[in-house]
């Protein structure tokens, strides 16, 4: 499998009202970017064939023009939840007249991927690995605590991962996931369908996570924006990917 052979679903359907912005998330600039721009263009950098964005239904005009002049297999307004978002973004990748042989979910938000990470967990996703994503290993103390913030304990962080996007999937496990009519369920991840299906016997394989970059954060809050702004200027610098003229 190559990354010709894949599709990838970019979540972007979210609003700013975290980030304090006045448009959806997802076209919020960083660094004179949109968040959107910047994902799809590393993608495209990265040899994926097939990228569809699953945008903000009110903001239609607004992302095709955020993405003038890059190649978009489709734009398809989100739902109301993310895992609604990512079923309708599916169901355009899984029609393309060229089935890829996985399909990738990645959130826009996380806007500093660079091509060789979305190659890397592509790649992932061979024989009997059926499900990739990026993570790193827990490096904080974790403690159990109460609403009020009581500790009750402390938290084991041996094999603990925090995972990132893009998750990657074969596609026939997708569909077996989307028969088994579990992928209809919420999840607090893409991996987390593949864990039931598995841990159900629905399926069998494995699932693999590989090192992220300790840069790939999360555009969540406002200050994040400074902080990934800084980020790419470090990367320029260097001259890394991931960067979009």
């Amino acid at each position: 499998m190559t990354v010709r052979d894949a599709a990838l679903v970019v979540v972007a359907a979210g609003d700013g009202e975290r980030l304090g912005a006045d448009r959806p998330k997802a076209l919020v600039e960083v660094a004179g970017v949109s968040m959107i721009r910047r994902v799809v263009a590393t993608a495209l950098q990265a040899g994926i064939a097939s990228i569809v964005v699953v945008h903000h239904p009110a903001h239609h005009d607004d992302f095709e023009a955020a993405l003038a002049g890059l190649t978009v297999a489709a734009l398809v307004p989100g739902g109301v939840t993310r895992s609604a978002s990512v079923r309708a973004g599916l169901a355009a990748a899984l029609a393309a007249a060229r089935r890829p042989a996985v399909v990738g979910v990645h959130d826009a938000a996380r806007c500093l991927v660079t091509s060789a990470l979305f190659a890397e967990v592509f790649a992932a996703v061979a024989g009997e690995v059926i499900a990739a994503a990026p993570g790193l290993p827990v490096s904080d103390t974790l403690k159990v605590a109460d609403e009020s913030g009581a500790v009750a304990g402390t938290q084991d962080r041996g094999g603990l991962w925090a995972v990132h996007t893009p998750q990657v999937i074969a596609a026939t496990t997708w569909q077996a996931i989307l028969a088994w009519g579990e992928g209809g369920e919420e999840a607090t991840d893409d991996l987390a369908l593949v864990e039931r299906a598995r841990d159900a016997g629905v399926l069998a394989g494995t699932i693999r996570l590989v090192r992220s970059e300790d840069a790939a954060l999360k555009v969540t809050w406002p200050h994040d924006v400074e902080v990934a702004a800084a980020v790419l200027h470090h990367r320029e610098r260097r001259g890394s990917d991931g960067e979009v003229a």
